[in-house]
């Protein structure tokens, strides 16, 4: 499958400015948990947006898989804190999370953010 757009909804966004994302895509381990990241190359992307959709085209990024994967977002700006910025999210979990890029995965059964990807397959 290609991965073609990746969107989430802001509920809020007091920052002053844009807001700069790192978006990241992982294998999962047999663990169940996120692996090696199936990126080529870092995703990252502006966002102005107050409050609504931010929508992202991969399409020029040529991401595919043959497996499940993780999402991930990271917040590149080191001044943002969780009373500038919530998302649109679920009660459903489990949700996955790590404190710093290089830091252990951790697995939470609370709720998580709500991420949309559009996918399309190859006929076979």
């Amino acid at each position: 499958m290609w991965i073609e757009e990746f969107n989430f909804y802001v509920l809020r966004n007091s920052a002053p400015d844009s807001i700069i994302f790192r978006l990241n895509l992982y294998e999962v381990a047999a663990n169940g948990m996120p692996a090696e990241n199936i990126l080529k190359s870092p995703i990252i992307f502006k966002t102005k947006i107050k409050e609504g959709v931010v929508h992202l085209d991969l399409r020029n990024y040529n991401i595919s898989t043959t497996k499940d994967f993780f999402i991930s977002l990271e917040c590149l700006d080191d001044k943002m804190t969780k009373e500038m910025l919530a998302f649109s999210g679920s009660i459903i979990g489990p949700s996955y999370y790590k404190f710093a890029s290089f830091g252990p995965w951790i697995k939470s059964r609370y709720e998580g953010l709500d991420f949309n990807v559009t996918v399309s397959y190859q006929k076979e």
